[in-house]
């Protein structure tokens, strides 16, 4: 049985389902769960068919042809860049930091369109973002630069997308004009 976008599955040992929003690397699938993406290896998920009965995937090179499509090999292509470390960095005011710079994100960042580096950073911003939320760290910082400021517009954009998110400049003693605090609203109440 071949997993697709748009399948109802259940994780093992997670309560609750989702929906297939995508698929990254060998055999990854993007799961939306309550709004949130979360990456889970296909092996740990279990199809949820129309009569709520659970179909676990038995055979993992059903996968394989969805990568040569070319919407998910782009996709995988792009995505694969991205390096799975969260909070490595943490600020001198104890934040956790990302930063957003293409070449921290990428090893060869030279191959990349501008959307392409545009989407690795949105997602891997997204990411950090759920991390967060998942370890009830409600402050953080992105490191964006300064640039032209067509990184620093997107960024903020997908912090007001989320509703929750305060934000503002970073302590310029810092980080100069290059960083933007934030602060995820209502993650203790």
């Amino acid at each position: 049985m071949a997993f697709r976008v748009g399948d109802k599955v259940q994780i093992l040992d997670e309560e609750g389902d989702g929906i297939i929003t995508g698929f990254l690397a060998s055999k990854m699938a993007i799961v939306d769960l309550d709004g949130f993406p979360y990456e889970f290896p296909i092996t740990q998920l279990m199809k949820v068919d129309d009569d709520n009965n659970l179909h676990h995937n038995a055979d993992e090179r059903s996968f394989e042809h969805l990568l040569t499509d070319k919407v998910y090999k782009k996709e995988q292509e792009v995505l694969m860049h991205i390096p799975i470390n969260v909070f490595d960095n943490v600020s001198r005011g104890g934040y956790p930091e990302i930063d957003l710079h293409i070449h921290e994100l990428v090893d060869k960042p030279k191959t990349l369109n501008n959307t392409e580096m545009i989407e690795i950073q949105v997602h891997r911003l997204e990411r950090f973002i759920q991390t967060c939320i998942e370890k009830s760290v409600s402050e953080f910082v992105v490191i964006h630069g300064v640039g032209q400021g067509v990184l620093r517009t997107e960024i903020r954009k997908v912090l007001e997308s989320h509703g929750n998110i305060k934000f503002s400049d970073a302590d310029f003693r810092e980080y100069g004009a290059g960083a933007t605090y934030c602060r995820i609203l209502g993650l203790f109440s």
